[in-house]
């Protein structure tokens, strides 16, 4: 199955709501801002605490603890590697990490106070690790195999502080992934493939290839730089499906969820995402690969409430709600940068989201606003709005829903009056075209 057919799926009809009374989280504000001595590359959020880590090489890495709302140090050590990637356990008091050590990859455990636990040398090169940890500390480990790197799909149990080794991924393990969500409480695990264009669902006790879909851009059916960020139950409480964010790398962005029932993928919405790409920038292969470096940056939080869009090449980015009636990802604002970021990521309730910009050496909080705040207003017009969701509910719009009368709005009004025969005019009397859509389309 591929994601170009899903979409057309995942835009056919569904039954009408005519009450829609979602109302999308406001866009976050701006906050603060702090500058490092070293250069910024990861960066991993709990409701407690902020973690920043970077550097140019093993004898140069760095890691910090911040105070999610100040940006005041809190703590900061050199620990001997170059961090590739954090994550944060459930309770938030200790951080896995995995960095190179100048010959191989380590896994390290620490403190929520920057102590360290235990260090687990792979002796081998694993090519772009990153890491995922769910609420039952599994850690999963993916790499990309690099001519000189190793790939790597494993799971390791956080224990106290001591990685224990559970399994390897052998299926996996010959170009390795880009990353893995583990939900144990369903025993499955989604993958990202790092070669092939494709997101897979395998059934962790018996390593069984459970579905597949296929990753494809709008504008060529080669190979592309696409990006993955995955939420699973058991990282969110068990009360979240399986669910993943996935970019193109161009423009594209799908909201597909994991059905455990039929056990397939659901593609529940595609949108097009307009980011102000900087002018002369070019995509970046990765080292030792023939890859190249996804540009797209995603974040979410578990009931994807606030979702982040943004790229490597841009200075904005572009904030989304999942409206949970019908599952359509709707626009709520975008948020300027002072830089171009290289990662970002939102505390999991939501109340502030980061992102690191490298070539600036610093890190940029945004914050939710309270009520009343004057804080920057939801996109769009509300009207318009219930227009575009009463849309999508029929199977009409191909399109964000952002407020904004845009080519999408037009077309598939355009295609309802010329199929019934009636005059639509959004831009003058919305209210009166949202009465005549819910009138004519009656029967469908």
């Amino acid at each position: 199955m591929t994601l170009a057919f899903a979409t057309a799926l995942a835009l056919s009809p569904c039954p009408s709501l005519a009450d829609d009374i979602f109302v999308p989280e406001s866009p976050l504000s701006n906050g603060t801002a702090k500058r490092f001595d070293f250069q910024p590359t990861v960066v991993a959020a709990s409701d407690r605490f902020l973690v920043v880590a970077g550097g140019l090489d093993e004898k140069d890495g760095h890691i910090a603890i911040l105070d999610p709302q100040t940006l005041s140090v809190i703590h900061q050590i050199e620990p001997r590697l170059l961090v590739e990637d954090i994550v944060v356990n459930a309770n938030g008091d200790k951080l896995v990490l995995a960095g190179f050590n100048g010959v191989s990859t380590e896994l390290a455990v620490y403190t929520d106070q920057l102590e360290e636990l235990s260090r687990l040398d792979l002796e081998r090169l694993v090519g772009y690790p990153q890491l995922s940890i769910d609420d039952d500390g599994i850690v999963a480990l993916a790499g990309q195999k690099t001519a000189i790197a190793s790939p790597a799909l494993s799971f390791y149990r956080l224990d106290g502080g001591e990685l224990v080794w559970r399994r390897d991924f052998p299926s996996e393990l010959k170009y390795g992934s880009r990353g893995a969500w583990i939900d144990t409480k369903s025993k499955l695990v989604l993958v990202n493939n790092a070669t092939r264009p494709s997101v897979t669902a395998y059934d962790f006790n018996s390593g069984r290839r459970v579905a597949t879909l296929q990753v494809q851009s709008e504008n060529s059916r080669d190979l592309t730089p696409y990006s993955v960020f995955g939420l699973v139950g058991s990282e969110c409480g068990g009360s979240a499906p399986a669910s993943l964010l996935i970019s193109d790398g161009s423009s594209r962005v799908s909201l597909v969820d994991f059905d455990p029932l039929f056990e397939s993928f659901d593609v529940k919405a595609a949108i097009n995402v307009r980011l102000r790409l900087l002018p002369g920038t070019r995509l970046e292969t990765l080292k030792d690969t023939s890859s190249v470096k996804p540009p797209a940056l995603l974040a979410s939080v578990c009931d994807q409430s606030v979702i982040w869009v943004a790229n490597s090449f841009s200075n904005e980015i572009a904030q989304f709600s999942r409206n949970p009636l019908t599952s359509d990802l709707e626009k709520v604002g975008s948020l300027g940068l002072p830089g171009l970021p290289n990662a970002i990521a939102l505390q999991p309730k939501g109340l502030y989201g980061y992102a690191v910009l490298k070539t600036a050496k610093s890190v940029v909080s945004f914050q939710r606003s309270a009520a009343n705040s004057g804080a920057k207003p939801i996109v769009g017009d509300d009207k318009i709005r219930e227009i575009q969701r009463f849309l999508s509910a029929k199977g009409y719009l191909y399109g964000s829903i952002d407020g904004l009368v845009g080519p999408s709005t037009v077309k598939a009004l355009e295609v309802i009056g010329k199929r019934y025969g009636v005059e639509l005019d959004v831009r003058s009397d919305p209210a009166a075209t949202l009465d005549k859509l819910k009138t004519t389309l009656v029967d469908e």
